[in-house]
């Protein structure tokens, strides 16, 4: 299989599970400026334990989602998988990210890739990205939330918090992991106490020893804490439908798609089920924090991977980017590429005029009636950025017919979290939280 990881030297040396003499020279020299960085993060938790430094009571209930470790464990589903239980329960939340990421501004307020993908999949849910989170929280409360969720809130104490849920992926072991910059993990392994609930995630992908041995060691991390189990599930294959995609604009998300339903004018179809990925020679590619759990999921559809193509979290793609993608494509000889659909929201801004007729950001837009979308004034085209650094909803440059034939063979999972083991537990713990 060819394998390319682009996502940057520091990136991939600090991976616990790069095994070249570089990567542990490096991680070995960068140790020191890791325990003295776990040594600050301890003395500011316990500044604001002590009330040394000041947390603020954000007079609504709060759910955190959060991590120890630099992305990649799944906070996007689960945020999802939160707000769907809230909203079930007659509640009204909002979602409080930081907005790492983002790189264009609507309505006053920065939008990533996440941000564009909570529009989609939770329409009509509020979603604000500040690092403020006491500011977003109060534009929020005041818009007719009556409960908050902190994406990725973990080291975010300056905002009091009901219910804390901190996620471990289950492919990664905690012990012998350093702290950044030697490692991945935010905080020592310590902070796993402050959780109210440890969620492992992508369980289904270990076997029963394996997992038996995760869960010992969060329960020796963090005695009495409950685990919970997940997957990350792989729900619908869809492909971008370039033909269609003309009628999408910047708006308010449309309701995710069903069988046989098109989404924004077209711009989204189902394309297979998921059967048609089995035997199907295929290559990946995505800008997501842990590449390898989407792989995993992949060969579990059995899909022959023939080629792979690592990114950084939060990639802005260009048109040289898809000129690179498509070569690698057409070098591998794989029938597809097959992406996320975290990756997919910022692939359709280049949808657009010639070979590809379609309108900028059609996966954001919003329903003016059947099968309609609406369209804005503001929609005014704007210059590209350098390869890697383009807007996910600028205007692309005119491609290269090999860049539209990527984007017409390109398919992309959608993904959600399942809890497995636990999850009358956590839903109790919600209710609880919100009561």
């Amino acid at each position: 299989m060819l394998s390319h990881d682009s996502r940057g030297c520091c990136v991939r040396f600090l991976r616990e599970d790069t095994r070249c003499a570089g990567a542990r020279w490096l991680r070995c020299a960068l140790s020191p400026f890791g325990l003295a960085y776990g040594a600050a993060m301890r003395l500011r938790r316990a500044a604001y334990r002590k009330g040394i430094l000041p947390s603020r009571d954000l007079a609504v209930p709060v759910i955190s989602v959060g991590n120890l470790s630099a992305g990649g464990t799944g906070k996007t589903p689960m945020v999802e998988w939160v707000v769907r239980r809230l909203a079930q329960m007659g509640r009204h939340p909002a979602i409080l990210s930081r907005g790492y990421g983002a790189h264009e501004r609507a309505q006053g307020r920065p939008r990533n890739d996440e941000a564009l993908l909570f529009e989609r999949r939770l329409p009509g849910i509020p979603h604000y990205a500040d690092p403020n989170r006491v500011a977003s929280a109060s534009r929020a409360l005041a818009e007719g939330a009556d409960c908050l969720v902190l994406d990725d809130g973990f080291q975010h104490l300056r905002a009091r918090r009901n219910l804390d849920l901190v996620l471990v992926d289950a492919l990664k072991p905690l012990l012998g992991r350093r702290i950044i910059p030697a490692g991945d993990l935010r905080e020592p392994l310590s902070a796993l106490r402050r959780a109210d609930a440890i969620i492992l995630t992508r369980t289904d992908l270990l076997d029963a020893a394996t997992l038996a041995e995760r869960r010992a060691e969060i329960a020796a991390l963090a005695p009495n804490i409950p685990i919970i189990t997940a997957a990350h599930r792989a729900t619908t294959l869809l492909e971008l439908r370039a033909e269609e995609a003309a009628h999408g604009s910047k708006g308010a998300a449309c309701c995710a798609p069903t069988v046989g339903d098109k989404t924004c004018g077209g711009a989204l179809k189902h394309a297979d089920s998921l059967n048609a990925l089995a035997g199907k020679r295929v290559m990946l590619f995505c800008g997501i924090g842990n590449p390898q759990g989407f792989l995993e999921t992949v060969r579990r559809l059995k899909a022959e991977v023939v080629a792979s193509q690592s990114l950084p979290d939060h990639f802005h793609y260009s048109a040289p980017d898809l000129d690179r993608l498509a070569a690698l494509l057409e070098n591998s000889g794989a029938e597809w590429a097959v992406t996320t659909e975290k990756d997919a929201v910022k692939l359709v801004a280049f949808m657009k005029a010639g070979l590809l007729k379609c309108g900028t950001a059609a996966l954001g837009c919003s329903r003016t009636g059947e099968g309609g979308c609406a369209t804005s004034s503001s929609d005014q085209p704007r210059p590209s950025a350098a390869p890697g650094q383009g807007s996910f909803n600028d205007p692309a440059p005119s491609l290269s017919p090999r860049a539209a034939a990527l984007l017409n063979r390109t398919r992309f999972l959608r993904v959600e979290m399942a809890i497995l083991s636990g999850e009358e537990t956590l839903d109790a713990m919600l209710k609880g939280a919100v009561a």
